[in-house]
């Protein structure tokens, strides 16, 4: 989840190691495991989420932020080490779905940012994954699905 830097010191380590784990160990280990299945099918694709606010972090969100910044480094990598057998690109979410513990007020200040000024929804990065599937000549790109948050200071 997208939450706010722990303020005890050693609820911010376990906060970054729970983000580690899940943002870049876990992605890690499976690019690992599934990359020699995948190198036999022509045109095999690895996609991974990361965030478009790896590109501008606020203080706020660092352990968060460090990670998803960490998981696009990684997807980069095995973009390079598995080309040309496998792509492997990012898809760089915004405002998606607003969270129950997110006021009205909270979203409104979120979607005042956006440009196109609403939440996305779950559409827009499926349409996102099925371009990347589709596209065999896509690999090592990202792409933002944010209805132009990216373009707004945080």
């Amino acid at each position: 989840a997208f939450e706010p830097q722990a303020t005890d010191p050693a609820a911010q380590l376990a906060q970054f190691e729970q983000f580690y784990r899940v943002h870049m160990a876990a992605p890690f280990q499976l690019n690992q495991a599934l990359a020699p299945q995948l190198a036999s099918n022509p045109n095999a694709s690895i996609i991974h989420i990361t965030d478009i606010y790896i590109h501008a972090p606020a203080p706020r969100f660092a352990s968060y932020v460090a990670t998803k910044a960490g998981a696009h480094s990684l997807a980069m990598s095995f973009a390079r080490e598995l080309a040309p057998a496998v792509r492997v690109n990012t898809i760089e979410p915004g405002p998606i779905l607003f969270l129950d513990e997110h006021d009205e007020a909270w979203r409104q200040q979120v979607l005042a940012k956006t440009p196109l000024a609403r939440e996305g929804g779950l559409e827009p990065i499926w349409q996102a994954v099925q371009l990347l599937m589709g596209n065999s000549y896509m690999t090592g790109a990202s792409i933002k699905v944010d209805g132009g948050r990216a373009l707004a200071t945080l």
